[in-house]
């Protein structure tokens, strides 16, 4: 016994020595604060930086569609096929640009703390909202829009809505043959929400399940209009209130996107 305690006492560093430690671990927890202090304030000046150019350029690329239209009826008739299709290629483009100045903004939007703007939030409504947001694209597919009864959410509006315009929209855009059928259902339960968007669309291979995640990731390349950035988008959400969206799906079988919210985020009610 008596030669365990001398182990231990030995295996003490000398007060000095132990001083010194804390001292330097102080320091360093001070130079790690700084570091993110720093970090925090870049990402902030990036943010506001990226906000301004994308809204700035809005303006030009605003101007460049009518006018190059203007100039192809002007001319019609008498411009060669070069002419027509060079003239077409600046329209793509700037509609191409256009989207994805409009897919940056909403990005920042969803970057900031989840506390801002939350509110208790009945996705009912949402989903009213997003049917109005969305009308004359769900007319012109002959799509339609159900849902079961919808729980109250803590969160921020505009949120919800980007998050459920995204993921609805895209539903109808990747349509197979029959006309687009979307139904949304949540539930709770393990302490956690469960909210599903289900379609009938065209499916997705699950080899490209991650991948449509991903910024500017188009499976369809340009044959699809969009920026490749709403679903980024949605996980932007869901990640903000700490939860987490996926997907499962099989060509040719629809697409079922899946997310889950703590418990917490349900408001009372």
């Amino acid at each position: 016994m008596e030669g365990n305690e001398r182990s231990v006492v030995e295996n003490i560093p000398p007060s000095g020595d132990l001083l010194a430690k804390i001292d330097r671990l102080t320091r360093r927890n001070s130079e790690l604060e700084q570091w993110n202090a720093m970090l925090m304030g870049s990402h902030q000046d990036l943010e506001r930086f990226v906000f301004a150019v994308s809204h700035d350029l809005q303006e030009p690329i605003r101007t460049i569609s009518p006018y190059t239209q203007l100039l192809a009826e002007k001319y019609r008739g008498r411009l060669d096929e070069d002419a027509g299709r060079f003239i077409g290629n600046i329209l793509n483009g700037a509609t191409r640009a256009r989207e994805l100045l409009a897919g940056l903004l909403g990005d920042i939007e969803v970057a900031r703390p989840a506390e801002e703007g939350a509110e208790p939030v009945d996705l009912n409504d949402v989903l009213g909202l997003v049917r109005a947001n969305l009308k004359t694209f769900i007319a012109e597919n002959n799509a339609a829009v159900t849902s079961e009864p919808l729980p109250i959410l803590r969160a921020s509006l505009n949120d919800l809505i980007t998050l459920f315009q995204n993921l609805i929209a895209n539903a109808i855009k990747y349509r197979s043959g029959e006309a687009p059928r979307v139904h949304v259902s949540a539930r709770r339960g393990g302490g956690q929400i469960l909210v599903t968007v289900y379609d009938n669309g065209i499916g997705i291979d699950p080899k490209h399940h991650k991948q449509i995640f991903e910024p500017f990731r188009r499976l369809h390349g340009t044959s699809v209009p969009g920026a490749g950035l709403g679903l980024a988008i949605c996980q932007r959400v869901i990640k903000r209130y700490e939860g987490h969206i996926w997907v499962e799906s099989e060509p040719g079988h629809g697409a079922t996107f899946l997310f889950t919210l703590p418990e917490s985020v349900v408001a009372p009610g």
